[in-house]
């Protein structure tokens, strides 16, 4: 059951699409979804021939399991197809989570509980900048920087998605 992927012009998948692993090829294949079978008739056929392979193959041998996967993720594979804004993997937020699982050791020498509250908050700020592409160290000194002198009406500035967006471009030149 080969699929014929045409090739789509402006589906070469820009920055956001590397962010979250996802390649041309990838693309191709959820616009090859949505747009020629509109009203879900791969998916369908997809399920179909699942269905019979289902009824033919021993459920312990490796196709037997590998249709067992499919049939458990079948409603997570129809919302990646039908919607491209979804990322086929949470690698992204795994890899986020990581700095978690590393420091849990070292969470244990906080020395004190109100230690350990303020080490999970500068774990969650670094997190933050990192999502929004800005330096840490440069980030944490341009705000205590501007912390005292910056009007309160605009304290959403000093976020670190607020600061990027406002102030990025220049505290880092």
């Amino acid at each position: 059951m080969g699929l014929a992927i045409p090739h789509v012009s402006g589906l070469g998948g820009g920055p956001a699409c590397r962010r979250r692993g996802e390649n041309a090829a990838l693309l191709r294949l959820k616009w090859y979804a949505r747009a020629a079978h509109p009203h879900g008739w791969l998916p369908a056929q997809i399920d179909a021939r699942r269905h019979e392979l289902t009824r033919s193959v021993l459920p312990k041998s490796p196709l037997g399991d590998a249709l067992r996967y499919l049939g458990n993720q079948w409603v997570a594979l129809q919302r990646f197809v039908d919607d491209g804004r979804v990322a086929i993997d949470n690698n992204r937020a795994e890899g986020q989570l990581r700095v978690v699982a590393v420091g849990r050791n070292n969470w244990l020498f906080a020395g004190s509980l109100e230690g350990a509250h303020r080490a999970a908050l500068l774990y969650s700020l670094v997190q933050s900048c990192k999502l929004v592409d800005v330096h840490p160290f440069d980030y944490v000194k341009d705000v205590l920087l501007r912390v005292a002198t910056h009007p309160q009406a605009l304290i959403h500035d000093l976020t670190p998605k607020g600061w990027a967006t406002t102030f990025g471009s220049r505290a880092s030149a």
